[in-house]
């Protein structure tokens, strides 16, 4: 009877029971997170063969007449007209490298009297906001070719607290929340739906300095989905060995339930 005790395998206990139930849903959790992040990347990747395709695509020929960015964001485009360097614009807190910078903003007026503002590039700055606008004075281009990007908004701004108000008539310059709508409405006249990225040129400025094409990857989702798979794997093993320990421990212990044997008595 008590050989047959101690080979009986030991029930789980209830704490145990109520532990695998929860290990069970947390498994499920991260299995659910780590495929999130797998459709995300599949999802990244199919965005960046259009971003690619459209790099490649000759460059659109005018911004007359392009109201609608969808299908043209990342698109070369050509701008022609004048550049109104008295309403250049600064976004602030550009560091390029470690050094303290702006990115410079200047509108170009077309020959429809719209205009579309042209990121120019990077120009440093000791205090990441103020730069000697006179140093900067754009010279007239029949041609300009750039990207098209999404117009400057709030995602782009390195403030979460809105600006100064803003009075009657005057020109902000440096901007460092950026609120769509009061931007465009100190210009005299309407800006295109998007702004331009120039694009470096062999013999182009060296200040401002023209920004790369963004970087095009697949971003955080592969390395974060191991992560969600690791911890699933990290919870059943851990869980099954705490299992296999704990049960072991039982079964060593129930040998001497009854006590140890008696000596044999002489």
């Amino acid at each position: 009877m008590n050989e047959a005790t101690d080979r009986k395998t030991p029930s789980f206990t209830t704490p145990e029971i109520i532990g695998s139930i929860v290990i069970t849903l947390l498994v499920i959790v991260f299995g659910q997170l780590f495929m999130w992040q797998i459709d995300r990347m599949y999802e990244r990747r199919t965005a960046n063969d259009g971003i690619l395709a459209r790099l490649d695509a000759p460059p659109v020929p005018s911004v007359a007449g392009l109201t609608d960015t969808t299908g043209t964001l990342y698109r070369r485009i050509q701008v022609r007209g004048v550049y109104d360097n008295a309403r250049s614009i600064v976004l602030p807190g550009r560091s390029l490298m470690g050094t303290p910078g702006v990115h410079l903003l200047t509108p170009v007026i077309m020959a429809g009297g719209d205009a579309v503002l042209i990121n120019r590039g990077w120009v440093p700055s000791p205090d990441g906001a103020t730069v000697d606008m006179s140093q900067l004075v754009a010279a007239d281009s029949d041609s300009l070719v750039g990207l098209v990007l999404p117009f400057p908004d709030r995602s782009q701004s390195v403030s979460s607290q809105a600006d100064s108000v803003q009075l009657p008539g005057e020109f902000r310059r440096v901007w460092y929340a950026i609120d769509e709508r009061s931007l465009r409405a100190q210009f005299p006249y309407s800006l295109a739906p998007f702004h331009v990225q120039l694009l470096p040129v062999a013999g182009g400025p060296v200040i401002p300095r023209p920004l790369v094409p963004p970087v095009i990857d697949e971003g955080p989702h592969l390395s974060y989905a191991l992560q969600w798979f690791s911890f699933a794997v990290i919870c059943i093993v851990g869980w099954m060995t705490y299992l296999l320990r704990s049960r072991a421990a039982r079964r060593g212990g129930s040998r001497f339930v009854h006590g140890p044997p008696h000596p044999p008595r002489i």
